[in-house]
């Protein structure tokens, strides 16, 4: 079953992702030659008495690809991706990676209209930490940290990862609407193995059914908008991650041996779908789509770094067209993307082992 959802997901993520790049070049007049899921050998294809374009379906459920006239080669002609300005092509390479952190956006939207959301409201104050001595309460809701805004949970949770021991000025606004800043030092946790402030967070908000049943549909427009309120902070929150584990990566913060590729993702998307299920169905595939977001806003930021063979360099190459008002010698560009491409298999075959000892281990 694992195994089974994992294709689905990874087949929607991929979808999207070519899902972008197709309206995009359909938007900017660009013949799209092929459009297909999945690699390797057709299993069934379908061309476009409209477009032109052929849609297939291929064996290997490990990627997709939207083929594009005069997208690998000089063609001349107004349907071709060559042909384009540096701005138009810059356009079609980055709709990809946005249409997957939009996606995990809308997601949100169905998690959190499905499940509430948890707040950054004090729900109890732990004993023996700075929050109870600095006089924080039960009802106070956390809306700054140094500073800086505070939208949701996982806002403050990284705040007080980043800062660890040193003291903070934490801003709450209480029931009546005053604010007020105190100061306080977090405490490392041996059991959670983190550093806190001594807080518990509120219980989730209620879902969209519990509060229309209760308060009646007048309040569905004030819902509508923290509902898209959330996700946003929260889609934001989940590209903050991959941002930070890239960075602790490269900084030597985090091992690459804690990397996970297609084959753990595999086993951590089954036992989501298993946890929820435990209690019902539609919280499994609530527990699905949660993991899906995460997975789809990774999938997007990490297209739009500049790594040879993914649509950052692309879009790197098209600014440095764009600048010099010429594109780059198509030697040093294939080169480029050669290293880069046989790197990234590296990589790949680094990740896979390692998935492969962790799921036997």
């Amino acid at each position: 079953m694992g195994i089974i959802i994992a294709i689905l997901v990874f087949g929607f993520m991929i979808l999207i992702h070519e899902w972008g790049h197709f309206i995009a070049a359909r938007a900017h007049g660009v013949f799209v030659q092929e459009f297909a899921l999945g690699m390797g050998p057709k299993i069934k294809s379908h061309t476009s008495k409209k477009t032109g374009t052929v849609f297939s379906w291929r064996v290997f459920p490990i990627g997709g690809y939207c083929q594009m006239l005069g997208e690998t080669e000089q063609v001349e002609g107004e349907g071709s991706f060559s042909g384009k300005s540096a701005w138009a092509r810059m356009t079609i390479v980055a709709a990809g990676p946005l249409m997957n952190i939009l996606t995990a956006f809308i997601l949100g939207i169905v998690v959190i209209a499905s499940t509430g959301y948890t707040t950054t409201v004090i729900g109890a104050l732990d004993a023996g930490y700075g929050a109870e001595a600095a006089g924080l309460e039960v009802g106070d809701r956390i809306v700054r940290i140094n500073g800086e805004s505070v939208h949701i949970l996982q806002d403050l949770q990284y705040a007080l990862m980043d800062v660890q021991d040193v003291p903070v000025e934490i801003t709450v606004e209480k029931a009546d609407g005053t604010r007020s800043t105190v100061t306080i030092t977090p405490q490392y946790d041996e059991e959670l193995e983190r550093y806190r402030i001594g807080i518990t967070a509120e219980g989730r908000s209620q879902s969209w059914g519990e509060i229309l049943a209760e308060e009646g549909i007048g309040v569905l427009p004030e819902v509508i908008w923290n509902t898209i309120a959330q996700s946003f902070w929260q889609m934001v929150g989940d590209v903050e991650v991959v941002i930070r584990s890239v960075v602790q990566l490269i900084t030597g913060q985090v091992s690459f041996n804690n990397m996970m590729g297609p084959i753990g993702i595999v086993s951590v998307v089954g036992e989501s779908y298993s946890v929820g299920a435990q209690v019902d169905i539609w919280a499994g595939i609530l527990n699905v789509l949660s993991l899906t977001a995460l997975l789809s806003a990774n999938m997007g930021v990490m297209n739009l770094f500049p790594i040879p063979a993914l649509d950052g360099s692309r879009l790197i190459f098209l600014a440095l067209e764009g600048i010099r008002k010429k594109p780059l010698s198509p030697q040093l560009e294939n080169g480029i993307y050669t290293v880069g491409f046989l790197l990234l298999m590296l990589l790949m075959l680094f990740v896979a082992y390692q998935d492969i000892v962790r799921l036997f281990a």
